[in-house]
């Protein structure tokens, strides 16, 4: 019953987050430009994770993937939810190898703050996030996964600035100020659980969810992105991104992600 009152905590944010970015969309059409973006992203990511579960190692790696995002802009305020999954090699300097496996799916709701000396605009609001991170280190320990699943609430805080009309830089910044963190016992009794059976990774994620702050956790998301329309309406451009985390729930674990992204973004309203 505990764990399922984790579930809906998410599922009640995300759809309030949702209703306030309605109304904002709606009272706001009238004072100026209102748009619709889909994303489709091409990331390559450098991994680095040092579990002490494991040993304490550094493990490196290098992996790409697929990654979704749905925005919706308008003069005072942007809505984003996106989907990125990634997987990567591991390696450490023993040369011994193993595998990771990456999925997150966040919801930001900023509203403009104020107008930058720069001439761009600084926004700020909300943001949810859900985030598991899946390391299988296959010559260490070929029998069990490791895993970092957080479920997080913090702030969002974003500059933002067009050149010429049809150029667009951005940099934002991601912390939670609470979470639900997940992480394996210190000792996995289990000696061959079923690793090719999906639901077992879904189960292991959410089994012994514990709230955590910055004492215990601490996460940070740094995003740059630049974007240039083109002459059909639609807009290519490349970004940045760095994920830094780092629990101390079942002995330290520090994650490091460095991704650099191809977006193409498909314009499908405008108001």
């Amino acid at each position: 019953m505990k764990n399922k009152n984790f579930f809906i905590l998410p599922i009640i944010l995300e759809n309030i987050l949702f209703c306030i970015s309605t109304i904002v969309g709606q009272t706001n059409q009238d004072s100026g430009i209102s748009e619709s973006f889909f994303n489709i992203n091409l990331p390559m990511e450098h991994n680095q994770v040092n579990d002490k579960l494991v040993m304490p190692l550094r493990w490196i790696g290098t992996g790409s993937g697929l990654g979704f995002s749905y925005l919706r802009t308008s003069p005072k305020a942007y809505h984003e939810i996106s989907l990125l999954m990634l997987v990567s090699g591991l390696k450490n300097r023993y040369h011994h190898k193993g595998y990771a496996i990456e999925l997150t799916m966040e919801d930001i709701l900023n509203y403009k703050v104020i107008s930058s000396r720069s001439g761009g605009v600084i926004y700020l609001g909300p943001q949810i996030k859900w985030d598991a991170k899946f390391n299988f280190f296959r010559d260490w320990d070929d029998s069990h996964i490791y895993w970092l699943n957080s479920y997080e609430v913090g702030l969002s805080l974003k500059w933002n600035k067009y050149y010429k009309e049809r150029q667009n830089i951005s940099v934002s910044a991601q912390v939670p100020l609470f979470a639900l963190v997940s992480r394996p016992p210190e000792n996995q009794y289990t000696d061959q659980p079923p690793l090719i059976k999906p639901a077992y990774y879904f189960k292991s994620l959410n089994e012994n969810l514990r709230f955590v702050t910055v004492n215990n956790y601490f996460s940070l998301r740094i995003h740059a992105d630049y974007s240039f329309q083109m002459k059909s309406g639609n807009m290519i451009g490349g970004s940045w991104l760095f994920d830094y985390k780092a629990s101390k729930i079942s002995r330290n674990i520090t994650s490091i992600s460095n991704i650099l992204m191809i977006r193409y973004y498909k314009i499908f309203g405008k108001k």
